[in-house]
C-alpha cells in the first residue's frame, strides 16, 4: 500500500494592477497637490510680474515686439524650472522610501517582482508628472500665451527621462536620493565648464557627467527663443538632447540591476 502524495498548491502570485490603483493615489495625494500648489504660486508670480512690465512698457513704440520676447522668455523659465525640478520632485523615494520606511517588507510579503513593481511606479509617477504638468500649463494659458502643446510635451517627456533615471539609479542607492540628484547635477554643471575645453587627460572626467548645462538648450527649442540671437528661431540640439537622453536611460538600467542584486531591506 503506497502513502498518498501531497499535491503542492500552486504559487499565487500578487497582481500589478491593485498596486498601480495604489500608486496613483499615493501620487496623487503626497506629490501631485504639492507640486500644482508650489508650481502654480511660481507661474503666479512670473505672469504677475509680466503683467507689470506690460502696463510699464505699453508707450512703448515697439511694444508688441517687445511683449512678445517677454512672453517667450517668461515662459522658458518657467518650462525650465518644471522640466528640471518636477522629475526630481515626482521620483524622489521611488525607491529608497519604501527600503527606509520598513514597506518592503509589505509590499512583498505576496510574491511580487520588485523591477516590475518599481518599474510600474516609474511609469506612474511619469504619467502624473504629465497630468500635473497639464494643468500648470492649462491654467498659465488663461493669462498668457505658451509654446505649442507638442513642442511642450517632447521637451517634458525627454527631461523626465534624462533626470528621472538618473534619480531612479540614486533612489536605488541612496535613502537622499533628491538631494544627491541635485548635488550630482550641480557638479556635472562645474565639471563640464571648468574640463570641457581642455585639452588634458582629465578632459575625460566629464564623459562621467552628462552635460546638463548643454540640455538646458532644450528649453529654447521648446519656447522658440534662440539663447545668442532672441530673432532667430532656436535649433534642437540634438546631440546634446540624444548624450543626456542615453545617460538618463543607462543610469535606470543600472538601477534595474542594482535593484535585481542588492538587498530591498538594506537602507
Amino acid at each position: 500500500m503506497t502513502a498518498p502524495t501531497a499535491t503542492s498548491a500552486p504559487r499565487r502570485h500578487a497582481h500589478l494592477l491593485p498596486y498601480a490603483l495604489w500608486q496613483c493615489r499615493d501620487y496623487t495625494i503626497n506629490i501631485a497637490a504639492i507640486s500644482i500648489i508650489l508650481f502654480g504660486l511660481l507661474g503666479m508670480l512670473e505672469v504677475m510680474q509680466l503683467h507689470a512690465a506690460e502696463i510699464v512698457m505699453a508707450a512703448s513704440p515697439d511694444f508688441a515686439v517687445t511683449l512678445a520676447r517677454m512672453q517667450q522668455g517668461s515662459f522658458q523659465q518657467l518650462f525650465s524650472m518644471y522640466a528640471t525640478v518636477g522629475p526630481i520632485v515626482a521620483l524622489s523615494g521611488v525607491v529608497s522610501q519604501d527600503r527606509s520606511l520598513g514597506y518592503v517588507r509589505f509590499l512583498f510579503a505576496k510574491p511580487l517582482n520588485p523591477i516590475h513593481f518599481y518599474l510600474q511606479s516609474f511609469v506612474v509617477r511619469a504619467a502624473g508628472f504629465f497630468a500635473v504638468g497639464g494643468v500648470l500649463l492649462k491654467a498659465y494659458r488663461q493669462f498668457e500665451p505658451s509654446a505649442d502643446v507638442p513642442r511642450i510635451a517632447a521637451g517634458l517627456a525627454l527631461a523626465f527621462v534624462a533626470y528621472g533615471g538618473i534619480l531612479f539609479l540614486w533612489s536605488v542607492l541612496s535613502k537622499y536620493d533628491g538631494l544627491c540628484v541635485v548635488a550630482f547635477l550641480l557638479l556635472s554643471v562645474l565639471v563640464w565648464g571648468k574640463w570641457e575645453a581642455s585639452t588634458r587627460l582629465i578632459h575625460v572626467v566629464t564623459y562621467a557627467f552628462p552635460p546638463v548645462d548643454k540640455f538646458s538648450g532644450l528649453d529654447n527649442w521648446v519656447s522658440g527663443v534662440n539663447a545668442l540671437d532672441s530673432r532667430a528661431a532656436a535649433v534642437f540640439p540634438t546631440k546634446w538632447v540624444v548624450w543626456t537622453v542615453c545617460y538618463g536611460v543607462a543610469c535606470l538600467v543600472l538601477g534595474v540591476v542594482l535593484l535585481r542584486k542588492r538587498p530591498l531591506a538594506r537602507a
